[in-house]
């Protein structure tokens, strides 16, 4: 059986996704004391199919020019990049490698999604200089700046407005990623450190959300035309960084504020399972903006990430989760290389990306 056809998707969604918006209380906005008034954004926000490629990195062909990039099936590459390959002394900045991401994406008439990597990804330079915090990610020593840091917020602040100068008019660019320091991988909102060791650095839940929201405000001055997303994950066994950012990032941005969930099954939606508790803040982004799904793992080779034991295939596995996004509301999906070169998958992806349209 193909994927279900675009009449009886589109009905079997609109119930499922008015049941989903009926179960979450679209007014429990949480209350923080932030800014208020919403910016000017005139790109309309990523739709579609996007590949989800592999970082950017200085001596490897660009992301735009894989297979699943120069895909037919897709209308969207998300690039990401380290900011130590960005800025490689303190007021030098080398674009050079998104400068070759967009030529592609011109010659292809392709649109880009842009993230780039904090964390432990910044420069070492910075890493040097700031106050910084350690960590084990993936077994490895790590280090990050702590984010309230002034001398981190300083070579922030100059980066994103070097970046926004360059980039932000060009129309090809349709979702920047929100990134700062207190990111295990550098992009996902996950913090998976010792809570205890980072109190005694100076973390409170207070400290931790003003200061996303002022870096948040440092994207927004720097891209006042491009929509943002944040990715949104519990912190602390909590969903309370994520309520406050998407409350800031929804003040500032209106339908133009963006989440993402990068741990995107439906099985993660439920408890026990870990993001359920922010799951309705994506509910609530599917209503009001826009819905990015990235799934946990790919269909191709790992569809027991999906399927509860139940033993799916590779393509009842994307079937069946597509169909649940769909539903819940999401407009914009990054698959995984393997999944976009995939034949078997091929003619699904066509009529999905028909359904949502470009």
């Amino acid at each position: 059986m193909r994927l279900l056809s675009r009449q009886r998707l589109t009905a079997w969604s609109s119930h499922v996704f008015l049941v989903g918006v009926l179960g979450f209380t679209a007014t429990a906005l949480w209350a923080a004391d932030f800014h208020d008034g919403f910016e000017s954004v005139h790109k309309s926000p990523p739709r579609g199919l996007f590949h989800s490629a592999g970082p950017t990195r200085s001596g490897a062909p660009a992301a735009l020019e894989s297979p699943a990039s120069q895909s037919a099936l897709v209308n969207g590459t998300l690039v990401r990049v380290a900011w130590s390959e960005l800025h490689p002394a303190p007021g030098q900045f080398d674009f050079s490698l998104l400068e070759r991401e967009f030529q592609q994406a011109d010659a292809l008439d392709s649109l880009i999604s842009l993230g780039v990597l904090d964390g432990f990804n910044a420069p070492t330079w910075l890493l040097d200089s700031c106050v910084d915090f350690e960590f084990m990610f993936r077994d490895e020593l790590k280090r990050a700046c702590l984010p309230w840091d002034p001398v981190y917020l300083q070579h922030k602040q100059a980066l994103l407005t070097a970046l926004g100068d360059r980039f932000d008019a060009e129309p090809r660019l349709r979702q920047l990623y929100f990134t700062y320091a207190a990111m295990t991988n550098g992009i996902e909102m996950h913090w998976h450190v010792d809570e205890a060791a980072f109190a005694a650095a100076g973390y409170t839940p207070t400290v931790l959300a003003q200061v996303y929201a002022d870096i948040f405000d440092m994207h927004v001055q720097a891209f006042p035309t491009t929509p943002i997303s944040i990715e949104v994950h519990e912190v602390f066994d909590s969903p309370a960084l994520a309520q406050a950012a998407y409350a800031h990032c929804s003040a500032r941005l209106a339908e133009h504020c963006g989440v993402a969930i990068w741990w995107c099954a439906q099985r993660m939606t439920r408890p026990p399972d870990g993001e359920s508790s922010v799951w309705p803040i994506a509910q609530q982004a599917a209503l009001s903006s826009f819905l990015t799904c990235q799934t946990i793992g790919n269909f191709s080779t790992q569809p027991d990430r999906f399927d509860e034991g139940a033993g799916w295939t590779p393509i009842e596995a994307l079937r069946n989760e597509m169909s649940f996004m769909y539903g819940s509301g999401v407009t914009h999906w990054e698959l995984w290389s393997v999944d976009v070169v995939n034949s078997e998958f091929a003619q699904d992806l066509t009529d999905y990306a028909e359904l949502l349209g470009p």
